[in-house]
């Protein structure tokens, strides 16, 4: 088992469904990997076939709408919230799907926790498992079995993207 640090982060920008852009409070920024879960990709190249869906460019655009629709819930979710990440050390940052005008010093994967208006504290990571906003990726961390097992209960009720009969739209 990897050992976690915990820190309080300031979120500067959702980049998309699993990555944010953080501000620490010694004024150093970097970037936040989703530890467990993987959003549809806005920025490059789409993995069909992690999703279960068809490798053709329907699936791609199916994909890519709920990549923007991960992003917005990860967006309101963080939105004047108060955000602490937990570091999974040893963890692989996935960085190659961002835009190149990302900087990518900084990269940490990291469970990321919300204290909000509407809950005292927000599993975010969980939280996108649960709505179906997101899959689990098969990398090693402290909280994989629970997270395979949220992601099989919303494939199971056919919640977000398990969904195919739901319009979505993308910017």
């Amino acid at each position: 088992m990897t050992k976690s640090t915990e820190t309080t982060v300031e979120v500067r920008r959702v980049l998309d469904g699993d990555t944010i852009a953080v501000v620490y409070s010694d004024g150093s920024t970097g970037l936040v990997n989703l530890a467990g879960v993987d959003a549809p990709d806005l920025y490059g190249g789409v993995d069909t076939a992690a999703f279960g869906v068809p490798d053709t460019a329907g699936g791609e655009t199916y994909l890519y709408a709920w990549g923007w629709t991960a992003r917005r819930a990860l967006q309101e979710t963080l939105t004047d919230a108060s955000i602490r990440i937990e570091v999974v050390d040893g963890a692989t940052p996935a960085v190659d799907d961002f835009p190149s005008t990302v900087e990518y010093d900084n990269v940490v994967v990291a469970y990321v926790s919300a204290d909000t208006q509407d809950a005292d504290d927000v599993a975010v990571n969980r939280a996108l498992l649960r709505d179906g906003l997101a899959r689990t990726t098969d990398t090693d961390h402290p909280r994989r079995t629970t997270f395979s097992e949220t992601m099989e209960a919303a494939q199971d009720a056919f919640r977000g993207l398990w969904d195919t009969n739901t319009d979505l739209s993308a910017p």
